[in-house]
């Protein structure tokens, strides 16, 4: 096994993470701006004007733009494939279930739709 193919082994497995990081980073930047009501009665401390959380998501991002890079660049086209087959079987499962609480009228939507009491 060669240097390279260690190496190709540890960014695409960081790769697939990087997407869920992403997803958590963008919902802490949207959080304080699309639930106001939420973000105020929770700890939520401020710097000037700015929220703490909207802060880390950016500096969030901006860390994982190298990493997005860097995955992008090393890549090969199984490996790609492979990444994006792990997402979309994921989605495909989403989608049946999300069909199936449909049939069974449970609105998910509504569920969903506030943080739940702990």
């Amino acid at each position: 096994m060669s240097y390279f193919s260690v190496f190709q082994a540890a960014i695409n497995t960081v790769f697939l993470g990087v997407v869920s990081y992403g997803v958590v980073v963008i919902s802490g930047l949207l959080f304080t701006r699309r639930r106001k009501d939420l973000a105020e009665i929770t700890y939520n401390p401020k710097i000037g004007k700015i929220s703490l959380v909207t802060l880390a998501a950016v500096f969030g991002i901006l860390a994982l733009i190298p990493v997005i890079i860097a995955g992008l660049t090393t890549f090969e086209l199984s490996s790609l494939l492979l990444v994006l087959g792990v997402y979309l079987f994921g989605a495909v499962i989403y989608l049946v279930m999300r069909r199936r609480a449909r049939k069974e009228r449970i609105d998910l939507d509504t569920i969903f739709k506030e943080i739940p009491p702990e």
